[in-house]
C-alpha cells in the first residue's frame, strides 16, 4: 500500500513530528508513505498512492489546501484530515482568546472574531489569511473523515458539526525514546517547545518557576533540536514539564518523556488527563503554586514510567489509520 502525507508547514513541532512518525509506522507494517511539503497538487496528479493524509494547512497554505481538497474530492480519492490545531474552526488556531487572560473560546467558525478575540491587533495583521476559503474548506472537510488525538479535542469538532471525526491517538517510536543511562545534573527538571518562547506553550510560567524554586537544575529546549536528539534531553530530567495553555490536541513530548522513564508535571490539557496518573507517573496540576509545592518535595519516587506508554505503538497507530480509511 501506497500513502500520501501532505504537510504544508515548517520541519518542526508536533504536526512534524507526527509525519515522521506515521512514515516509519507504515514502513514497519509493509507499506510506503510519501510526504510532500510544498507543490501538492504536482504530486496528487500522479495518482499512485492508495490514500492520503492531510496535515496542518492554515494561514498562507490555504490555496493549495482548498485546491487539494477540492481534487480529492472530484477524484472520488479517499483521504484523511489531521487535526493538529483548531483552524477550521478558529481562524487564529488555538481556540483560545487573549482580551480576557487567555480563555478557551468556544464561538466557532460561524461567529468568530479574530480581532475581537485580541490575538490579532488589526485588520492588516490578517492580510495573509483569506477567511472565505478558510470556510469554504470547513464546509467540505466536517463531512469528510477526519481524526484528532484525544477525547476532549474530538468532541470540540463534534460541536462544530464534524460528522466523520474519529480518535486516534499518536504513537511514537518506542526504540528511539527509551531510558538511556545518563549522568544527571542533581536534581533536574526539563521544559522543551518547538516553537521558542511561546506564550501559550507556557514559557512565562516556566520562567516563573526558575525564579521562585531553589536547588533544582533547569533544563530546556527552545528550538530546532531533531526528533533524534530528543531522547537524550529527556534521558537528564527527574521531572517534565508540559505547560501549555491551549487545548492542545495531543502533547507528543508527554509521551516521550514518559518512554525514557521520566514522570511528567502538566496542566489537563492534551494527552495529559487520559494518561497522567497521579503519584504513578506524573502529577496534573491546575496552576503554578502547585508545581512549586512538588518541585519542594525534591525527586520524585515513581517507577516503571514507560509502562504507561506501552501501547502507544507507531504500529497501532498506524493500523488504526488504514483500518478507518477502509471503513
Amino acid at each position: 500500500m501506497k500513502i500520501l502525507q501532505i504537510h504544508l508547514s515548517v520541519n518542526r513541532g508536533g504536526a512534524y513530528s507526527s509525519v515522521v512518525n506515521l512514515s516509519k509506522g507504515f514502513l514497519k507494517l509493509g507499506h510506503n508513505s510519501i510526504n510532500i511539503f510544498n507543490n501538492p497538487l504536482e504530486e496528487l496528479y500522479k495518482f499512485n498512492y492508495d490514500f492520503v493524509l492531510l496535515h496542518s494547512f492554515q494561514g498562507r497554505y490555504v490555496d493549495d489546501y482548498l485546491e487539494s481538497v477540492n481534487f480529492l474530492e472530484k477524484n472520488n480519492i479517499p483521504y484523511i484530515v489531521l487535526l493538529h490545531a483548531y483552524w477550521p474552526i478558529c481562524h487564529q488556531t488555538n481556540l483560545i482568546r487573549s482580551f480576557d487572560g487567555l480563555r478557551e473560546c468556544s464561538v466557532g467558525v460561524d461567529n468568530c472574531d479574530p480581532i475581537k478575540c485580541g490575538m490579532y491587533d488589526n485588520v492588516y495583521s490578517l492580510d495573509h489569511i483569506d477567511f472565505r476559503k478558510i470556510k469554504d474548506i470547513y464546509n467540505i472537510i466536517k463531512d469528510s473523515k477526519s481524526v484528532c488525538f484525544n477525547n476532549y479535542s474530538v468532541n470540540i469538532f463534534k460541536k462544530n458539526n464534524f460528522s466523520n471525526i474519529k480518535m486516534i491517538h499518536h504513537g511514537i517510536d518506542l526504540d528511539l525514546f527509551r531510558p538511556i543511562d545518563m549522568k544527571k545534573d542533581g536534581f533536574s527538571v526539563l521544559f522543551t517547545n518547538a516553537w521558542g518562547k511561546k506564550e501559550l506553550k507556557g514559557y512565562k510560567h516556566w520562567k516563573w518557576i526558575k525564579e521562585k524554586v531553589s536547588g533544582v537544575s533547569f533544563l530546556e529546549l527552545l528550538g530546532d533540536e531533531t526528533i533524534e536528539q530528543m531522547p537524550y534531553f529527556y534521558n537528564r530530567g527527574d521531572y517534565f514539564l508540559f505547560l501549555s495553555l491551549w487545548p492542545e490536541t495531543f502533547g507528543l513530548t508527554v509521551l516521550e518523556a514518559l518512554a525514557c522513564n521520566v514522570p511528567i508535571i502538566s496542566y489537563d490539557v492534551g494527552i495529559a488527563s487520559e494518561i497522567i496518573k497521579n503519584g504513578e507517573n506524573g502529577y496534573l496540576v491546575n496552576n503554578v503554586l502547585e508545581i512549586k509545592d512538588i518541585l519542594d518535595r525534591g525527586k520524585p519516587e515513581m517507577y516503571n514510567i514507560r509502562d504507561s506508554v506501552k501501547e502507544f505503538t507507531l504500529e497501532n497507530m498506524c493500523e488504526k489509520y488504514i483500518e478507518f480509511i477502509g471503513d
